[in-house]
Formats: structure tokens, sequence, C-alpha cells
């Protein structure tokens, strides 16, 4: 039986340009410690068998702080085999491929730009990585495996998608590879585990969420395999959670109670928060997203307000007025009733002047 834990889009040295300078820091070192940690916690689990699946690196030229905590990770872990492959983020070159050869240990596997195999007296693992930023013919196609009693595995960045730039897989491609199982990486979703023919295959996702369109629970995936048989454990761990909260601020009559609503919905201040505002509410409601963030900053790492509300009003009220804010109602029930297509746009306005007017 194999022990083994599957990583994959690491992105180490990401940006994180959503944040400020400070937190973007923070979240990168977090990245780095996330990574150590979900080793660490694989280990503890029995693993001593890694697939890390490309895109370990955010982008070339690979930051040095990032290449230190990968071999200080792999030095530390020298009774465990570490297969690494390469993706559209981090393509390798004859040279890189030579430099990590040299700059890790020997139980670090590395795959370059060719179909490479290293066999065991249990299993055998290929594995190939992108030479480019794109790979629009299938590194899969065609390939099939030793048939014998051994685990056959796979490494390789891909996209179950035919028509993808970045490695494109089938699932007869999957199932004619006379594979156990293929470590896939380049979406950041757990896929679940997945079977084409006699081959398991799964994402695990990302380690550690990048942004808000990486919501939930990151990790990797913890694996107990034999010939035919995959036993299979999401495992979480990352340091911080991207979280989406939807507040229907329906019936709320000021800011404060808006706020206190928020702030009951917050269940971890560690993470980071997309708050979306929905409802119909009262023109007595007016939400100032730059000052609600400032206050619920002290309740979460990072709080992002996106306001989706409707006015709730009767313009008949207002057409009458000899006020500003009459001829601004007027304006926009002329706009409303002469573009109908565009009155999501038009509420949007009508409801700013409101602030803006009252």
């Amino acid at each position: 039986m194999i022990k083994a834990f599957h990583m994959a889009d690491l992105h180490l040295g990401s940006e994180f340009s959503h944040l400020d300078k400070s937190k973007a820091q923070v979240r990168k070192n977090e990245s780095r410690l996330s990574f150590l940690s979900q080793i660490n916690n694989a280990y503890d689990k029995g693993a001593r068998v890694y697939f890390i699946s490309g895109d370990l690196f955010e982008t070339r030229p690979f930051l040095k702080e990032d290449m230190d905590i990968l071999e200080d990770t792999f030095s530390k872990h020298n009774d465990c085999k570490f297969f690494l492959c390469f993706g559209n983020h981090d393509y390798i070159c004859d040279d890189d491929y030579t430099y990590f050869s040299e700059k890790f240990g020997d139980n670090v596997y590395i795959f370059n730009q060719e179909m490479g195999m290293y066999e065991f007296d249990e299993y055998r693992v290929y594995g190939i990585s992108f030479c480019d930023v794109f790979q629009k013919s299938s590194l899969l196609d065609g390939f099939v495996a030793e048939n014998d009693k051994k685990i056959n595995i796979m490494v390789i960045h891909g996209d179950l998608t035919g028509t993808s730039k970045y490695n494109p897989i089938l699932n007869s491609m999957i199932e004619k590879s006379g594979l156990d199982y293929i470590a896939l990486g380049h979406v950041h979703m757990y896929s679940g585990m997945n079977k084409a023919g006699n081959t398991f295959y799964c994402y695990p996702g990302t380690h550690e969420g990048k942004g808000f369109d990486e919501l939930g629970e990151k990790g990797g995936i913890y694996l107990e395999m034999e010939k035919g048989r995959v036993n299979y454990e999401f495992v979480p761990g990352q340091i911080r959670k991207y979280v989406e909260l939807h507040i229907n601020a329906e019936g709320i009559s000021n800011s404060s109670l808006l706020i206190s609503n928020i702030i009951s919905a917050i269940r971890e201040p560690k993470d980071l928060y997309k708050i979306i505002i929905e409802g119909e509410i009262s023109q007595d409601l007016i939400i100032n997203a730059d000052a609600m963030v400032k206050t619920l900053e002290e309740y979460a790492f990072f709080v992002k307000i996106y306001d989706e509300t409707q006015l709730k009003i009767n313009l008949d009220d207002y057409m009458g007025e000899s006020s500003l804010l009459g001829g601004f109602v007027r304006e926009v029930k002329e706009k409303l009733d002469s573009e109908p297509s565009e009155r999501e746009h038009w509420m949007k306005v009508l409801k700013k002047g409101f602030q803006l007017l009252k």
C-alpha cells in the first residue's frame, strides 16, 4: 500500500493584489507556511509519497523565498519522496530542470517536458511538465502505462476540456491510459474523486485561497492506494478562508443595525469576507460601503462590501415636487420609461441620487 498526499496549484509568490501592501505580504507568507503545515499534517497521517501537480509558483522568475521554503521542506522530510511537475504558470525549460535537480535532494523527482517515469518496488510514477505558457495538444493522448501488478500513477497539469489551451485531457484518454491514479493540477477547486474505466483521477484544488473566486475549504488529498483501489480523504488545511456572505437589508432602518447584522454573520475573524448586501431598502437607509468597511476592519482580516440593494420607493410621490430631488426623480422616471432594458442601471442612479439629495 502507498500512503500519499496530492497537492497542486500552490502559486507561491502570488501578489494578492486585492489587499493592501501589508496584508498582501501577510498572505504571501501564509501561503508558504500553509504549504509546510499541510505537508507536516499529511506526514503525521502516514504519507511518505507526495505529488505536486504543477503551478508551484505564480510566475517566472521564481522568488528566492519560495525556493527556500520548498528546499527546506523537502530536506526536512528526507524519508519521503516528492514528485513535481510544472504547469502553465511555472513552465520548465532545460536549464530549470538542471537547476531544480541540483538544488533539491535525491528524494525529489522532477518531470521535464518529456514524459518521464520513476519506478519502485510497489509502484511507478509517470509525469510531464509544460515547457511554455500554452500546451494546446494533449500530453496524455496515446499514453498507455505498463500493464503489470505495480500501481501506475501520473502527475500532470491539465484541463478536462477538449478545447483548452492548457493540455486538454479527455475522459477517453484517461480510460485508455492504464493508470491507476492521475494526480491532476490546474483547477483550483477540489473536484472530488472521479473514475474513467479503471483509472481514478482528481483535482485537489489549491492549498490556500488567493481571491474571492476561490471560496471555502482548501487543502489536499490524502491517499491510500493499492493496485485497482484508491481510498481517499480531502484534508482541509488553509490558514484563512475566503467567504461570501449575503445580507438581506430589507426592513433595516439605519446603517448601525445593518452593521450589527453583518458582525453577527462573521463567524471567523481571521477570514476574508465578501459581503453582498441585498433586498429592497427604504430611502432612510444610507449604505456607505467605504465607511462600513472601516467599521468592520476589527472584526475580520479583510472585508469587501458590494451594495446590490434596490430602493423601495413610489416615484409618483415625488413627481410633482419643485425641489431638486423632484426634478431628479422626473428625469430618472423618463429614462426608466424610455430605456426599459437599462432599468437596473437607472435604479442604481436613483438610489445614489436619493443618498445625495435626500
